[in-house]
């Protein structure tokens, strides 16, 4: 025995309306073998036609939301190009100054801290520990830090050759290759958003 197949879920918006259409004419054109239809095929025909009006009507909102989104788009990229001439004309009047930025209603850009304006790391210190060739440096943590670089040297006279040691994010390092019974010298600096803070005080070991 045969059985009807609709499978209406599977079917586009435009395709269940055009299936409305088809069904509702067939209906019509044979109402001597379907009498007293629960639906009348005239009505499913009016349904399926407004529903097809009403999908042009989206879609033709959808086109003019994305027209008027791009004439937004557009204004804003303009408006943007005249706030940045603008921006580079009244620093460029004001010479840098707070005053006649803030009159012309811009704001003002953190001012970042100097290179260098980090202070020393304090509280430096040094020791072997128990393994052969391994220092141990300590200092006290500066506020602002992102890290802090540990240099080192073989000499101080006549002139320092400063070499980069350990790079570390923590307010201590361990260096471990200074060879037995050499001597090294050590100094941190802290290194901020700026750049490179002030060095610390220079200490020295002569390893056993």
């Amino acid at each position: 025995m045969a059985t009807v197949k609709l499978e209406l879920a599977s079917q586009t918006s435009v395709e269940l309306a055009q299936f409305a259409t088809r069904v509702g004419l067939a209906l019509q054109a044979h109402d001597d073998i379907f009498p007293a239809t629960p639906v009348d095929g005239g009505d499913l025909r009016a349904a399926a036609a407004a529903f097809l009006a009403t999908l042009q009507s989206v879609e033709t909102a959808r086109t003019k939301l994305r027209e008027a989104q791009l004439v937004a788009q557009t204004a804003r990229q303009e408006i943007s190009g005249m706030l940045n001439a603008i921006g580079l004309y009244v620093q460029n009047r004001s010479g840098g100054n707070s005053n006649t930025i803030g009159l012309a209603a811009l704001d003002i850009r953190n001012t970042p801290a100097a290179v260098g304006g980090l202070p020393a790391p304090g509280e430096f210190t040094l020791a072997e520990t128990a393994r052969p060739g391994q220092v141990l440096l300590r200092w006290k943590s500066i506020p602002g830090a992102r890290g802090y670089l540990v240099e080192q040297t073989a000499a101080l006279t006549p002139a320092p050759s400063w070499k980069a040691a350990v790079n570390t994010t923590k307010a201590k390092a361990m260096v471990n290759d200074v060879p037995p019974g050499a001597q090294r010298w050590f100094r941190v600096a802290a290194i901020g958003a700026a750049g490179q803070g002030n060095w610390s005080d220079t200490l020295g070991v002569a390893t056993s």
